[in-house]
């Protein structure tokens, strides 16, 4: 169905706005792997640990 969903929005010009690494980190979280995506946060924004954190527990 998600693919139906983004060949229809492909087509009619519509952009997915959400990054994604947000994407990469949700399924990291679902995965068990919240360390792992702390992580991956600090590595693609430069984010202290807190701020890291804080940003994958609002994904």
């Amino acid at each position: 169905m998600e693919d139906r969903l983004q060949l229809i929005s492909k087509e009619m010009g519509i952009v997915d706005r959400e990054p994604e690494i947000n994407k990469e980190l949700r399924q990291l979280v679902e995965d068990g792997k919240t360390v792992t995506a702390i992580k991956r946060v600090r590595e693609a924004f430069g984010f202290s640990l807190l701020e890291a954190k804080q940003y994958v527990d609002k994904l």
